[in-house]
């Protein structure tokens, strides 16, 4: 782009005309006091055209250097100090600067995390120890629940295996409860002729810096390979830290949602009621179901 061209003496030309026209006046008027008009004219005129001319070369001037300071504070905070080799200097400044100043800082926290040594280990351990004790509590609340729906599983299993009904059975482990990580995966996994798939799917509860974050889920899943079904929960059973409860994924079934609260869900003969009817229920249907003849 082409820089504009300034021409600052443009200004007083108004005024050079204005003083010429003033001085041909009185140099050609003829009047009693030609001596006044010829002499003292020309002179004050004189005078204020100077005036004139330095006040707008001084306006001009401070305008000037106003203009240039504004661009030099303007082009430091940018960076447009007048060419690309600047701005990187520029940048380069500030991203050393910045360095500086978080290295500093950082430091300070990485002393003061290598000092601690001796209390991060001992806090660690606490809260390895705290995770461990609510590891064994909860699998002595949670494990009974969970073993009693594999039990009755595997009895419906069982019993459809002697009546003929072939099929192929899986088997998985999945714990209860685990630390920091939440396992996820089949305990059984039963292939019917029709190539129909039950599942019994543990979800297990994870126990994370000294408190239980996740629940225990336990499902039976319905996977249809003839699409006559979708992969879906057909039964769904889950232990919290207070509570637990029976859900109901299909309105199609019977039995009632239950929820209970107890140390010790086992030992909770309502819920083991429920328990039995939801996985009966559950259990004649996915049977029915891949075992059906195409």
């Amino acid at each position: 782009m082409i820089a504009a061209i300034e021409l600052p003496w443009l200004k007083f030309i108004p005024l050079g005309v204005a003083f010429t026209i003033t001085l041909c006046e009185a140099l050609s008027r003829k009047t009693e006091r030609k001596w006044f008009h010829r002499f003292f004219v020309p002179v004050l005129s004189a005078v204020a055209l100077g005036a004139s001319c330095w006040i707008v070369w001084s306006d001009d001037k401070s305008a000037r250097e106003g203009k240039t300071g504004e661009n030099i504070h303007f082009d430091r905070i940018e960076g447009k100090l007048g060419s690309e080799e600047a701005t990187n200097r520029y940048l380069d400044v500030v991203k050393n600067l910045t360095r500086q100043l978080t290295a500093a800082k950082t430091g300070n926290s990485v002393d003061k995390f290598f000092s601690s040594k001796d209390e991060r280990e001992k806090l660690r351990d606490q809260v390895n120890e705290a995770n461990r004790r609510l590891l064994l509590n909860y699998e002595i609340k949670m494990n009974p629940v969970r073993e009693y729906i594999v039990s009755k599983f595997d009895s419906w299993i069982s019993g459809i295996q002697k009546r003929g009904i072939k099929v192929d059975v899986a088997t998985g482990e999945i714990p209860t409860v685990s630390i920091g990580i939440r396992k996820i995966g089949s305990v059984r996994n039963v292939t019917f002729e029709t190539g129909d798939k039950v599942e019994l799917n543990v979800y297990s509860a994870v126990v994370q810096d000294g408190r239980l974050n996740e629940v225990l889920l336990c499902r039976i899943m319905l996977n249809s390979a003839r699409g006559t079904a979708p992969y879906q929960p057909v039964a769904s059973v889950q232990v919290e830290e207070k509570t637990y409860r029976i859900d109901k994924p299909r309105e199609r079934f019977a039995y009632k949602q239950y929820t209970g609260e107890s140390d010790n869900p086992i030992e909770d003969k309502e819920f083991i009621a429920a328990l039995d009817q939801a996985l009966d229920e559950t259990m004649s249907f996915v049977i029915e179901e891949a075992a059906a003849p195409k």
